[in-house]
């Protein structure tokens, strides 16, 4: 989940992957949460990871970088290859600054909403793990 917040468009799904497996995770659970930045949700998300950044490191104002994130997300809606390429240059373009702060900000909101996500995320496991061996003992019942 902190993966997802933090400003590596294009690079969420190999950074989650490599994260998993240092920490023997489960690979295809890793790289969900990380499909939450997607094209469409790309600007205000990295906006809002800037605006918590922006209280702990200090930079342009928000406004001008949710301007400039609005654009890059509208290049990849095209669906073009290079468009990646040009999101990428959008973030190098704002600044070291601003980079920074948007690390700092996708660090701090990624990990409020890895708080808030993994007790719910285990309870669902648990809790479809239960019925399941609760449906293989009742068959197990019915066959013996």
């Amino acid at each position: 989940m902190i993966v997802t917040f933090t400003p590596t468009p294009g690079l969420q799904i190999l950074l989650a992957l490599a994260l998993a497996t240092l920490f023997t995770a489960k690979r295809p659970v890793a790289i969900v949460p990380t499909l939450l930045t997607n094209p469409v949700t790309t600007a205000p998300v990295y906006a809002f990871t800037y605006y918590v950044g922006s209280y702990l490191w200090p930079g342009p104002e928000v406004a001008t970088v949710a301007r400039a994130l609005r654009d890059a997300a509208a290049q990849l809606t095209s669906l073009d290859c290079l468009a990646l390429r040009a999101q990428l240059d959008v973030f190098l373009a704002l600044g070291v600054h601003v980079f920074v702060a948007m690390w700092i900000g996708g660090l701090v909101v990624g990990s409020i909403a890895a708080a808030i996500t993994y007790p719910i995320a285990l309870r669902t496991v648990e809790t479809l793990r239960a019925r399941r061996s609760k449906r293989r003992k009742k068959r197990r019942g019915l066959e013996g």
